[in-house]
């Protein structure tokens, strides 16, 4: 019998294990999933180094938008112990200052109690494609995740990413086997950005999943997994 693959999830902000439930359902024949934590310090670099600290010694890894972000500072920190890394719906740009302006307005949102209401009208609307059959079901259940997650870990998450390092002086460096995800609608990681890193990285495969936003592995989650089990079956 062969050996399952260990397999990292990193889920993306205000995003917890949900995010990757079909994923763990349906790869576990083949792979001992542990889901990463990335709530609770408030650096990218610290972030990486915590999900290390508790990972196998090696291991496949995907990361999902922040999760993707850490991901590649993963590989900048023990390039050595990540055996394959799929980046989904997510970006290797350091913070554009227009961002950083936007995320600090946020995190002053938070801090003054509109929680909730930062959720409702600022995060929710951006993640799931407009025509999605099953849209009104999505946004309740990532409303669900955010509110697990909570209003002291977005602080940290949101911090974490307006510091965020270049991720393009790590992706040069990336020879392991790597998969490209992202949603054709995705306005926050765009395919655009997607297309940039899959160059940069020549061995890489990208996957874009048509009628599909930022959470892809929710919004088409059959197309997500199937991937995702050809790149861990993939020698």
């Amino acid at each position: 019998m062969t050996a399952k693959v260990p397999l990292v999830l990193l889920p993306g902000t205000l995003c917890d294990s949900e995010l990757w439930s079909h994923q763990v359902t349906n790869l576990s024949d083949i792979a001992d999933v542990q889901i990463g934590v990335i709530t609770k310090h408030s650096t990218i670099e610290e972030i990486a180094a915590d999900v290390l600290r508790k990972a196998p010694p090696q291991f496949a890894l995907a990361g999902l938008s922040l999760g993707g972000i850490v991901a590649i500072e993963m590989m900048r920190q023990a390039p050595d112990r990540i055996l394959k890394l799929a980046l989904v719906n997510t970006t290797a740009n350091p913070p554009f200052e227009q961002q950083q302006k936007q995320w600090a307005a946020t995190m002053k949102d938070v801090e003054e109690g509109k929680f909730i209401e930062v959720v409702q009208e600022q995060f929710i609307p951006n993640l799931f494609y407009k025509d999605h059959p099953k849209k009104k079901a999505l946004q309740s259940k990532a409303m669900g995740m955010a509110v697990r997650v909570g209003e002291a870990s977005y602080l940290n998450q949101l911090k974490a990413v307006a510091s965020k390092p270049d991720g393009f002086e790590v992706l040069p460096t990336i020879a392991c086997d790597t998969l490209f995800v992202v949603g054709r609608e995705d306005a926050l990681c765009t395919v655009e950005i997607h297309e940039k890193m899959h160059t940069i990285i020549p061995h890489s495969r990208l996957v874009i999943a048509e009628e599909c936003g930022h959470l892809s592995p929710m919004e088409q989650p059959e197309l997500v997994t199937g991937a995702m089990r050809e790149w861990l079956t993939n020698v």
